[in-house]
């Protein structure tokens, strides 16, 4: 779907929407897993959630490069050595060697092959090591863009999304309330009650789920790429109390009484 109207652009576009932006106007990130819910094909959704928005964006496979490179979402994408990335090869303990023929060139390019093809000059040939250097080549883009480092990233037990700050989401956070052994029946009783009330939530969700994927999912890029759009636009909207309805009809009857969604969060950002 198209239209030349700027309140309901095509999807391609709003799907560039810099989300470095957002990043910098809210610090709180929610990624939900949600491979056996609704992907048909073993694709991933991914859903960072902010105060003024919330992005959906599928993608080919459940990988921390995919994850990084959902990131940089309105930037353009470049591999980078920085502290910050020399920081990240030393946390994943790659050999000495190959951090200081690193540390000794300058590098910077957007070109995932050229990274690779540089690599295997400076005799770095091992798959493992070029993935984890092309990883924090990748964060050193996304801190040289700006990112917050303290940025909070909400997220399952799945370890491609170990990175920056990170806590684990509710459900996940249960398996660690069920190994709480209680000291007596208060303590027990005030388990049970937690526990109760997260996987109440959970069978609810689970349920909702089911429903979804039983009406059918898409297996088509575009497909996909509106479904991620549309779901976006109307949990944006409820967090700015905008009718969903209303800001579609809008669009395509080409009233423009209401403003495009990038313009409501700048205007809700400054306060106006």
């Amino acid at each position: 779907m198209s239209s030349n109207n700027p309140n309901f652009p095509s999807i391609p576009e709003d799907e560039r929407t810099p989300l470095i932006d957002m990043l910098l106007q809210s610090q709180e990130q929610c990624i939900s897993n949600l491979e056996d819910e609704i992907q048909t094909l073993k694709k991933e959704t991914k859903k960072p959630t902010f105060e003024l928005l919330a992005w959906f964006k599928s993608t080919e496979s459940k990988s921390r490069i995919h994850f990084l490179d959902c990131l940089h979402q309105g930037e353009k994408k470049q591999y980078i050595f920085n502290a910050g990335a020399f920081e990240y090869i030393k946390q994943h303990k790659l050999p000495k060697k190959i951090l200081n023929k690193l540390e000794a060139h300058d590098f910077e390019s957007s070109d995932k092959e050229i990274l690779l093809e540089w690599l295997v000059e400076k005799g770095i040939k091992g798959s493992a090591h070029q993935r984890i250097i092309t990883e924090s080549a990748m964060i050193g883009s996304l801190l040289r863009h700006g990112i917050p480092t303290n940025m909070a990233i909400m997220r399952d037990d799945a370890g491609q999304f170990n990175v920056f700050d990170h806590v684990l989401c509710w459900i996940h956070t249960e398996r660690l309330v069920h190994r709480l052994i209680p000291l007596n029946d208060e303590h027990k009783k005030s388990v049970e009650f937690i526990r109760g009330g997260i996987l109440a939530t959970y069978k609810a969700l689970k349920d909702y789920m089911k429903k979804r994927k039983i009406s059918g999912s898409t297996r088509s890029k575009n497909g996909r790429r509106c479904r991620d759009t549309f779901a976006s636009l109307k949990k944006a909207c409820r967090k700015h109390g905008i009718s969903f309805w209303k800001y579609l009809t809008n669009g395509t009857s080409e009233r423009n009484q209401i403003p495009p969604m990038t313009e409501i969060i700048q205007n809700t950002t400054c306060g106006l």
